[in-house]
């Protein structure tokens, strides 16, 4: 039958034909190899690729620039396919071979961060802006990364760098609006936000950035329309997750927000701004014990967050513990 798979199978075949039969009337050449390599992954067959990525670098006698680009295709292969630490292992070899390889320095620290490793994810990221000082994405890296080290005005001058270098700069537009909520600008949160979704469509983290900046506005039907969209592009985006819960709340359904919570902390167990919302989706059901034993777990993660105190305070004035309401109220001023 021609199905999908079974046109995929004779293709692989055909494809190890020509590069590995002996019937072949001349041995392959390492450009057989490539573009056998790049015909499978062009069809999807990333496995198939990745072996024939190693048998050019175990069998061809490449140049050492050669063998850089062959360890860079291979490293691309396995990331694709989840392979984490050996698509790093193969950017590194790549990179010992020559170090001007841009995209290696990029892919491995995008790596790097994924784990949140991101001492070496921006050593990486500055490295190739090194090799190339007019790389938009190196400075848009940097940016992500000074973000998740709460160092937001280094974040904001690379997302600007970025964007000063390529005015088509998604990425960087999806940067600054990150930084612009943050600081409390939301007109031109939003107004960047919007420039990255027409800018890459299919970028999850502007439709998330988008969504939230317009709950935070009062718009909250544009919000849900932006985070649906997030989460049809990236279904574990634990920031959307948690926005479209918050308007869910806002909007008395909190069932919704409850299947949106769940998810979120399945994925981030220990998250405390995680908790926090599903305490106050249990509070706006009148399920104070449940909303009591979700904070205090938020607590437990981070004890300086004021609002769970005054959430708590209503709940024990409702249930006349005046004492224990008088200490959160004392606790939330501190903080």
């Amino acid at each position: 039958r021609n199905t999908p798979y079974a046109c995929s199978m004779r293709l692989s075949l055909i494809l190890l034909l020509l590069v590995c039969s002996s019937v072949l009337a001349r041995e392959p050449t390492s450009q057989d190899y490539y573009q056998a390599a790049t015909n499978a992954t062009a069809q999807g067959d990333h496995p198939l690729s990745i072996k024939l990525y190693t048998r050019l670098i175990q069998k061809m006698p490449l140049t050492a620039n050669e063998m850089a680009q062959a360890y860079q295709l291979r490293a691309q292969q396995l990331e694709i396919l989840g392979r984490y630490e050996e698509a790093i292992a193969d950017y590194t070899s790549a990179l010992d071979l020559d170090p001007t390889k841009l995209g290696s320095w990029c892919n491995r620290g995008n790596l790097y961060a994924r784990k949140s490793n991101y001492s070496r994810a921006l050593r990486d990221y500055k490295k190739a802006a090194e090799v190339n000082p007019d790389f938009a994405p190196a400075y848009s890296s940097m940016g992500f990364v000074y973000l998740q080290r709460n160092q937001v005005e280094l974040a904001k001058q690379n997302y600007q760098k970025a964007i000063d270098l390529d005015p088509e700069a998604a990425a960087g537009f999806s940067g600054r609006a990150l930084v612009l909520e943050i600081e409390g600008d939301l007109t031109n949160a939003l107004v960047d936000a919007e420039r990255a979704m027409a800018l890459a469509p299919d970028m999850a983290i502007a439709h998330a950035t988008a969504g939230n900046v317009y709950r935070r506005l009062g718009h909250p039907q544009k919000g849900l329309v932006a985070l649906d969209q997030a989460l049809s592009l990236d279904p574990d985006m634990v920031d959307a997750l948690h926005a479209r819960a918050a308007i869910y709340i806002s909007l008395d359904e909190t069932e919704k927000a409850q299947r949106d919570l769940d998810k979120a902390l399945a994925l981030h167990p220990d998250q405390a701004y995680l908790l926090l919302r599903r305490g106050v989706a249990f509070q706006a059901e009148g399920k104070f014990e449940e909303a009591l034993d979700a904070y205090g777990k938020a607590l437990k993660q981070n004890h300086r967050i004021d609002v769970i105190y005054l959430n708590r305070t209503r709940i024990f004035q409702k249930q006349g513990r005046w004492e224990d309401a008088m200490k959160d109220v004392e606790t939330a001023i501190k903080y």
